[in-house]
Formats: structure tokens, sequence, C-alpha cells
């Protein structure tokens, strides 16, 4: 296991960063890489792995089923979730890990399947999607609840829908979230608006969106569309009112797209071919205004997926 671990650290360390888009410095770039998070899924299984400011790699856990990385607003701590032991047995639970004391704490509480934790820019409160863990109740889908980031006052977010609500986004300014519902056979993109309490639809069912990401300047929101006439995933902007929505990438496999803090920049995952019969997936960076696509990370029996960069100047 260990010899594993470093084997993808070794890797990782060797490889990951050559001609990456830091190499082409844009306007009010901070002086430091921001440090990049991501999950790697290797032979043994789902791990985190983190780049610091200086662009070396390290790999976190070793719990092999360790996903959906996501940084504090400071960038000093990253939440994600990995299996734990509940009255339901073995199931999704999520952490918080401190990167200057490399501690891991435990959030939440056992009471339920917890997964996708998105911090608040504040840094006080968990947006995270849940469903119960009894297994009789396994046909219930994940419902958007929202915590304080020490696990207390958990409460279901009032969507006024009992659809399936995936993927949940804050705005930059706290007040909204925006989320994809699932009403089969159809999939679409809202915004919450937590102080009115109104829900508005952002993107047409047919663009079968998921994995939004609002913008750090608050103008725009990333999402993966899925064409299923021609099964390809691809990466589009639109703006939150629901305006100037475009197309990004051409796919045929783009997907869990990430801001950088310039809000320039867009991390995400791309199919980089097959291997042995599974998907190899890199982490690549795409310029939003030149559309020039780098690629970051691409190793060999290593998929990556849920890239995210620390907002945190």
């Amino acid at each position: 296991m260990v010899r594993d671990m470093a084997k993808l650290a070794k890797l990782i360390g060797l490889f990951c960063w050559l001609g990456l888009a830091f190499a082409a410095p844009l306007h009010a770039q901070p002086p430091h890489h921001p440090k990049v998070a991501f999950c790697a899924w290797g032979p043994m299984g789902f791990d985190l792995g983190i780049s610091d400011a200086n662009g070396k790699v390290k790999m976190l856990t070793e719990n092999h089923f360790a996903l959906f990385p996501y940084f504090s607003p400071d960038g000093q701590s990253l939440f994600f979730c990995q299996r734990a032991e509940s009255k339901f047995g073995r199931v999704s639970q999520i952490y918080r890990f401190d990167l200057q004391d490399q501690q891991m704490v435990r959030i939440s509480d056992g009471s339920a399947i917890d997964e996708y934790p998105i911090c608040s820019p504040d840094g006080k409160h968990l947006a995270f999607i849940s469903r119960p863990g009894d297994p009789k109740l396994k046909s219930y889908g994940y419902h958007i609840y929202i915590m304080d980031t020490a696990g207390k006052n958990r409460q279901a977010m009032k969507l006024g829908d009992d659809v399936p609500q995936l993927y949940p986004s804050w705005s930059p300014d706290g007040n909204k979230i925006v989320y994809c519902h699932l009403k089969l056979p159809w999939s679409g993109l809202k915004i919450y608006d937590l102080q009115k309490k109104t829900t508005v639809k952002l993107v047409p069912f047919y663009f079968y969106p998921m994995e939004a990401a609002w913008s750090p300047n608050g103008d725009e929101i990333a999402f993966t569309s899925w064409n299923p006439l021609t099964s390809t995933y691809c990466l589009w902007v639109v703006k939150p009112d629901g305006s100037d929505c475009r197309q990004l990438t051409e796919g045929p496999a783009d997907r869990q797209p990430s801001w950088f803090p310039d809000g320039r920049r867009l991390i995400f995952t791309r199919k980089d071919g097959e291997q042995n019969g599974l998907e190899q997936r890199g982490i690549y960076v795409i310029d939003l205004k030149t559309r020039k696509i780098t690629r970051a990370i691409s190793i060999k029996d290593y998929r990556f997926l849920y890239p995210r960069v620390s907002l945190a100047h």
C-alpha cells in the first residue's frame, strides 16, 4: 500500500507540472502558484493529492476511498469525504484535513451518507449532498444540506421539490447556491437565493447540466453539459441570469470544472484514453480568453478527478 502511494507521489512530482498553464502568467496573477487538490483513482482505490504553492505534490490519504476535495477560503484546510464506521456500516462521511498540522477531523455525525462538501465563502458553513444511510431507504435520492464547518446545525435546504439534488456551488457573496436537479430523464441547473428563499431556473433541461462552479468574481457559472445524442461531455459557461451561455470545449469527455483565483482560467478533467479497458483521465487547464488548453497531470494507470484550486491569494 505504502509503496503504491510512494510510486504515485514520485510519478506526480516528476511529471505533473511540466507544461502547466502557470508558465503563461496572466495580468493580476499572484506571485505564487495556487494550491491544487485532486482525487487520484489508481489500482488501490481513490486517494487525495495536493500541490503546494511551489508546485510540489504529495498524497494526503491512504484510505482508498477519499473523494470530492474542496479548500477552505483561506486555503489552510481541505474538506472531503471518505468512508467511516456508522450504525449503518461503513458509509461516506465528511472530514476536514488541516494542511498545516496534518490533522484530520471527522465532521459528519454518522446519521446519513454525506458527500460533496462545498465550503461557503466566509468559511463558516458547508453545503453538501446527503441521503439516508439505512439500506431500507437506499432508493431515496441525494438532497442538499447545510451545516456549519464543525458539523453542527445540520439542516436540509427547502428547495420546493423532492427530486434528487446534486453539485451545489456557492455564489462569492454566500447569498445563493447553484445546483443540479434531476427529474429523470432530464436534469437542469437552478439557483436558490438563501435570503429570499426563492429558486430560479438557469439553463434549459436539454443541456443535461451538472457539476456547476460559480466563478470567484460571481459573473459566470461553469458547468458540464452532456449530449445524449453523441454521448459527449463538454464544458460551458453561463451568466447567473441565464444569458450568454457559450460552449468552451468540444469534449468528448471534459468534466468537473473548477476556477482559478483570477477567474480567467478553469481546471478540469479530460479523458486521455483507455488502459486495460479502464478510462484514463488527466487534469487540464483552459484559458477562457484564448481557449488554449494545456495538460497539467496525466499518468498511466491513474484517473484524476475533481481538481480544485485554492482561491486564497
